[in-house]
């Protein structure tokens, strides 16, 4: 049993980082996140809640994890809706991704799929380009008349981009990958990731490399055709729109609405009837006005839905960026 008084402030939390084969050293750079020796770090795990590891809350004694949290006390977590769904795992999770080589190409299942494939839930996610380098590049969806047929060939011969539509991806720029989409990314480019909480992709293409144990990495390419969305347009996200001063909206999907904060905002978030997620991207900022939390670059916290609103504001900075993450209509 923990102190029920959690639920009402906000909660920094403890990041996991992953070494990956793709990864570098940007995340160390802007936001002071390294693994020891150097090693390339491809992801921070800033909310998780996954089979066997779930975010540690800072600061408070005894090991508190963001599933002990939710086993104790679920509707002041999540809200009354969240509590009743009722899947027994926080529903969505947020990483910050330093792609400094190329992701694998990838996609991701839907719903149905993932559960009876995989045991878990689909995967919908959503990437804020945080920077980028000149030679970075984004693949998202398929060029016109690439079927099932010509993509499976083009895996198989090593030729799969040639049928991918892909650009430059810019800083700011927010990229919506539903599932069904097949999508990759790389040569210096870092994001700002929110997620459904599922960990199902499936590769259809990792560029001919070897993973960090020296051996090839598993490609699951029947099952990537399988879920595949053919009928699907490329690009679809819609235009961010601001809704008050320092106030935009990034992208509302059934799963997730991500905002973001910056000056001239002075105000309240969360609240509601659910929780909300903030993580710093620039700047000093403060949340839950004098003797609230302060937060730099890279930092994430978690404001419960028993916390209620609390104010966001920058620290004594003219340029501050936060991004604000929360349920969508389905949970």
């Amino acid at each position: 049993m923990f102190d029920p008084n959690l639920l009402q402030r906000p909660l920094p939390l403890v990041p996991r980082l992953e070494p990956k084969v793709w990864g570098g050293s940007a995340l160390g750079e802007l936001f002071g996140k390294s693994l020891p020796g150097g090693e390339p770090l491809g992801e921070s795990w800033e909310v998780y809640d996954r089979p066997g590891s779930s975010s540690l809350l800072a600061g408070v004694p005894g090991g508190i994890t963001l599933h002990d949290l939710l086993e104790e006390d679920p509707e002041g977590l999540l809200g009354p809706e969240g509590a009743r769904d009722g899947k027994g795992s926080f529903p969505l999770m947020v990483k910050f991704l330093d792609a400094r080589d190329l992701l694998s190409i990838q996609v991701h299942p839907g719903w149905d799929y993932a559960a009876l494939e995989e045991g878990d839930r689909g995967k919908a996610e959503a990437w804020v380009v945080v920077s980028a380098m000149p030679q970075a590049k984004v693949y998202h969806g398929l060029r016109a008349g690439a079927d099932r047929a010509a993509l499976e060939r083009a895996a198989r011969e090593g030729t799969l981009p040639g049928l991918l539509r892909s650009f430059r991806p810019e800083p700011g720029e927010v990229i919506w990958i539903p599932p069904g989409t097949v999508h990759g990314m790389g040569g210096g480019v870092v994001v700002y990731e929110i997620q459904t909480n599922s960990e199902v992709t499936y590769r259809l293409y990792d560029w001919d490399r070897p993973g960090r144990d020296g051996r090839p990495r598993e490609l699951h390419l029947e099952k990537a055709l399988e879920v595949i969305d053919f009928s699907r347009e490329p690009g679809g996200t819609p235009p961010p729109r601001e809704v008050q001063p320092g106030r935009t909206l990034l992208l509302e999907t059934p799963w997730f609405v991500l905002e973001r904060f910056g000056p001239p905002w002075s105000g309240a978030v969360g609240g509601g009837d659910g929780f909300t997620l903030l993580s710093v991207l620039e700047g000093d900022v403060r949340v839950g006005g004098e003797g609230g939390l302060s937060l730099g670059p890279g930092a994430t916290v978690l404001l419960p839905a028993r916390a209620g609103a609390s104010t966001l504001e920058g620290r004594g900075c003219s340029s501050w960026s936060v991004l604000s993450a929360r349920p969508g209509r389905s949970r």
